[in-house]
Parts: C-alpha cells; structure tokens; sequence
C-alpha cells in the first residue's frame, strides 16, 4: 500500500497531515477563531445569519478559504460551519433551501444545506429538510458579474415546489452573501409559494465590497 494514501493535502496551506478534516490542525484552528455568529437585517428586510466579516483584500487565509470552499466536497468541512449557526439558533425551521446552482449539481450551497439538515436534526426532536426548489436564470459565475448584473438576476421556484406542503419556516442558505441580490429574488421568488412563511438567509461570510471598486 502507498504510504502517502495515508495523508492529506491541506486545503490552504499545502501541508501533509492524516485527517479526515480537509485542513490541517494548525489551519482548522485559525478557521475556527474567525468564526463568529452575527445576524443583521438586511435592507431589503430578511434576516441575515452569517459567521463571519468578509474584506477579501484584509485576510489572505479567509479569502483562498472560502474561494477554494466552492470545489470541497468533504462533509465535515461543510459541519464546523453549520454547527456553528445551529447552536445559537433556537428558532424552529421546516425546511432549508439551497441557492440554487447550475444544472441542479451537488455545488457548495447545497452540501452547506445538507450540512445544515444534518446538524439541526442531531439536536432536534423536531425535523427539517433540504428542499431543492430553485432555478438561477445566470450562466456566468457570479463573482465576475457586474453590480448591474448582479440586480438582474432571477431565481424562479422549479417544478418540485408545487409538491411542497405548507410550512412555518424556511432558512435560505448560500455560501456568501454580498449586495443580496441573489438573496432578494430568491425570497421573492419563495414568497410566490410559501406565502405566510417566516424566511431567513444563512450564509458562511458577510462579503464587504471595496468602496474603491462598487
């Protein structure tokens, strides 16, 4: 047997470790001290919960993190940060919905949201469910979109909604959330359906724009 199917490759720092956390101890621990649990109102007037203050050119390790978060499949990964909302949480939720990705694939809103299912349920005796429910009329990466073309975006329910029974309340989760334009049209777009449900936003990072550049 190869003695290097026995180690990994840190996701941020490149270092040889065995773990099955995708970081090594020294980063998962830096990870871990960023974190912290905030809520705002945003002011298109749904409740923001989010884990940390994103300024992209103000924290190199955050920034390749959450970047290269996007392609990590492993779901203890996608765990320290749903743990993290879910015990400050003592609101009761029905379902989680992912922000939808392209071609219905498993991105990472998705494996956030199941993430999110699994730790609720852990501490739950009430459950509650991922239900993909969203299509994104976008083709380009969002990341590279303009903030006119940011406010053009347009989430519609799928055809899975129409079998969704009546519910009390619905966390929207997506991996960051920046101007909350993709937030705003997913919310409106579920209001259509799910019309004297409570709906909240969870995401990973609050995403701080530079004046200079918006």
């Amino acid at each position: 047997m190869n003695l290097f199917s026995f180690f990994k490759i840190c996701t941020y720092c490149q270092s040889l470790f065995t773990s099955k956390y995708p970081l090594c101890a020294f980063c998962k621990a830096q990870l871990e001290k960023r974190l912290e649990y905030k809520t705002y109102l945003h002011e298109y007037g749904f409740k923001v919960h989010y884990l940390y203050d994103w300024y992209p050119s103000k924290d190199d390790f955050m920034s390749a993190l959450l970047l290269s978060a996007k392609n990590q499949t492993c779901k203890i990964f996608w765990e320290i940060f749903s743990k993290n909302l879910i015990q400050h949480i003592d609101d009761k939720f029905d379902l989680f919905i992912p922000s939808p990705a392209k071609n219905l694939s498993l991105d990472h809103a998705a494996r956030l949201s199941l993430a999110t299912e699994h730790c609720y349920n852990n501490l739950n005796k009430t459950k509650a469910y991922t239900f993909f429910c969203l299509n994104k009329n976008q083709e380009k990466t969002q990341r590279f979109l303009s903030k006119l073309e940011r406010k053009s975006i347009s989430i519609e329910l799928s055809e899975f909604a129409i079998s969704c029974k009546k519910v009390n309340k619905v966390m929207f989760i997506d991996d960051v959330i920046t101007t909350g334009n993709t937030a705003k049209s997913a919310i409106k777009s579920l209001r259509a359906k799910f019309t004297d449900t409570k709906l909240e936003i969870f995401v990973i990072a609050r995403r701080h724009l530079d004046p200079k550049l918006s």
